[in-house]
């Protein structure tokens, strides 16, 4: 199975949202297998990896602490934003069959990102997407920098938009 790396790079390391539909889906599905299959094998510490929204927030102070705590902008920084972003994106969907997966909507800023979709729609009809990878990186950001509030904020908002779709 090909990497999100060697499948960006086959199609010519583009920006995501220059991709097109069928790229991006791809790139999705590449992206739902290929960290699915790693956090089979990768261990955490004693972080317990159960889908919760306070695994999530364990699993990016243990990814701070142990893997960008010498330099938080580390060419690694990337590749931990894709593996956060799935458990937290996969963390989401869990919580209700109405959330999925999905790229992001192509006319905006964050178009065909993995995303987690399906969640109530605000009143004035705008569907919310969370673009996992991208929240991911700036939450690592922010853990580096000691922002431990702002994270717990992020986490707190995003199960509350998951609990809310629920019902």
């Amino acid at each position: 199975m090909r990497t999100v790396d060697e499948l960006l790079e086959s199609f010519g390391n583009k920006p995501l949202e220059d991709l097109t539909v069928d790229q991006a889906k791809q790139l999705l599905q590449t992206f739902i297998e290929g960290e699915a299959s790693n956090f089979e094998i990768l261990e955490f510490g004693d972080v317990v990896l159960d889908y919760s929204e306070r695994s999530v927030r364990d699993l990016i102070y243990w990814v701070v602490e142990h893997e960008l705590r010498e330099d938080p902008e580390a060419p690694n920084l990337q590749l931990w934003a894709l593996r956060v972003g799935y458990y937290f994106g996969e963390s989401l969907r869990r919580v209700t069959p109405k959330l999925y997966w999905t790229t992001a909507d192509p006319e905006y800023a964050l178009g065909n990102q993995p995303a987690i979709t399906g969640f109530s729609k605000w009143p004035n009809g705008f569907q919310e997407e969370a673009a996992v990878v991208v929240i991911c990186r700036n939450l690592l950001s922010l853990a580096a920098e000691g922002a431990n509030h702002r994270i717990d904020t992020a986490m707190n908002l995003w199960f509350a938009r998951a609990m809310e779709t629920k019902g």
